[in-house]
């Protein structure tokens, strides 16, 4: 009949759709895909050129089997090379491969030509721009990555103080086998005291908008040569007298006895979509600080009394910083509330402090580096990193009046009201308490 044969009909067309629909046509095998795992952009040596280093998982080697050369002769005695090419650490667990081309889709198209596997980027953990490019812009490179439906939006970024292909070339964990997991675990915000980490989707969208000049942290590479000697050197450099005595250097001057190269530390400040100068790690605590994005963390400032000696903080904070934007006459006048929580670490101190004056010691030396590092972001480099602007804009009842207001330029005027409450929570061993 006329129904049975609609009905026959019917199911085979269900049939056929449900063929289509759960059909593999486009599946790839785990062992014909190239997993890339971060991505360093310099200047290419051509006009319009960019050059491009691929970052690859060699799955052979971190899981245990075939070992695979990641560098080149000499390598992994961590020998220089002498004849132009970076120097590379000979990391088994990666291969890099460096591409020059005008833009990244035409550098992936040059993959295929001498790469078996799919390239795949959806596990890229780290996207390393070098300081030349950044200084010229890359905001047109960060967007065309925001456009590959591959690379997460979260991806951290980073500007590299050297070229962006040594620092990924100079990366060789020596506690994880997987160096994906090494990205993974250096980058992430909660352990992170000397450097912001920042997100791609973050970048982008401070680029374009108008509240809040963007920030990056910095990456370098720490010198080839006896480690001990340049940590001397580095400690003989920065004996001047400092207040904080933290973290006084950049990326690659760390000073340390180690056989990881690669580090984080600092910020690269950005003004008008181009890179505008660095801040080292003490402000990139700083920075952090006055975000509320640091749990804890620790500094040590000079005993008054006793020049050999340093007195160490730990501190944290409860609540976020409350910022406030008031503006007068077109110069905004901006207040920030701070409440700290400290505890003093350590089991001997100059008799000649006492609870409260050393309380009020370290609120004021805490308040001072504060407005040091405020003045310095507004007068040298003129960039409202910490997002001022967000809460201006709340003064403005139309994106006209807003837009009047040019805050980039009004910033440049900014006068500061810092007000810092710290409470110091224990003392140490010796130190008298009075807590209430």
């Amino acid at each position: 009949s006329l129904n049975k044969i609609r009905g026959i009909g019917f199911v085979v067309c269900l049939i056929s759709a449900l063929l289509v629909i759960t059909g593999c046509y486009d599946s790839r095998e785990i062992d014909e895909t190239g997993y890339m795992i971060a991505m360093g952009i310099d200047k290419g040596k051509q006009p319009n050129h960019l050059r491009f280093t691929f970052q690859f998982s060699n799955p052979l080697a971190t899981g245990g089997g075939e070992e695979s050369s990641g560098g080149g002769k000499g390598a992994d005695k961590g020998e220089e090379q002498t004849d132009g090419e970076v120097w590379d650490s000979g990391n088994p667990t990666v291969t890099n491969i460096t591409v020059e081309a005008p833009n990244y889709y035409i550098a992936g198209n040059l993959l295929h030509d001498f790469m078996s596997k799919q390239p795949n980027l959806s596990h890229i953990k780290l996207i390393v721009f070098s300081t030349d490019l950044a200084r010229e812009g890359i905001l047109e490179h960060s967007q065309l990555l925001m456009q590959e439906r591959e690379i997460r939006p979260n991806t951290n970024i980073a500007v590299a103080r050297t070229s962006a292909e040594a620092f990924l070339k100079s990366v060789n964990p020596k506690l994880e086998e997987n160096t994906a997991k090494y990205y993974e675990l250096l980058t992430k915000d909660d352990t992170m005291v000397y450097a912001p980490m920042v997100e791609l989707r973050e970048f982008v969208d401070s680029m374009t908008g108008q509240a809040r000049s963007p920030v990056l942290p910095l990456a370098g590479v720490s010198a080839s040569r006896n480690k001990l000697e340049a940590a001397e050197e580095t400690f003989e450099d920065s004996s001047q007298d400092r207040t904080i005595r933290n973290a006084y250097f950049a990326a690659g001057e760390i000073p340390r006895l180690s056989d990881v190269k690669s580090e984080i530390i600092g910020i690269a400040v950005f003004r008008d979509k181009k890179m505008v100068g660095e801040l080292n790690g003490d402000a990139a605590m700083l920075y952090r600080i006055l975000c509320g994005e640091v749990k804890t963390a620790f500094f040590s400032v000079p005993d008054l009394h006793d020049a050999e000696k340093d007195i160490t903080f730990q501190i944290w904070m409860n609540k976020k910083p409350r910022y406030q934007v008031n503006l007068e006459d077109g110069v905004p006048r901006i207040s920030v509330d701070l409440d700290v929580n400290a505890n003093f670490l350590g089991a001997q101190i100059s008799e000649s402090w006492d609870y409260d004056r050393l309380e009020q010691y370290a609120q004021q030396i805490l308040l001072e580096e504060l407005q040091n590092f405020l003045q310095q972001t507004c007068m040298e480099y003129q960039a409202d990193i910490l997002g001022f602007g967000n809460v201006a804009k709340r003064q403005c009842l139309t994106w006209r009046q807003w837009e009047n207001l040019d805050w980039k330029t009004c910033y440049k005027q900014a006068k500061f009201d810092l007000n810092v409450q710290l409470k110091i929570r224990r003392g140490g061993t010796t130190l008298p308490l009075s807590i209430e």
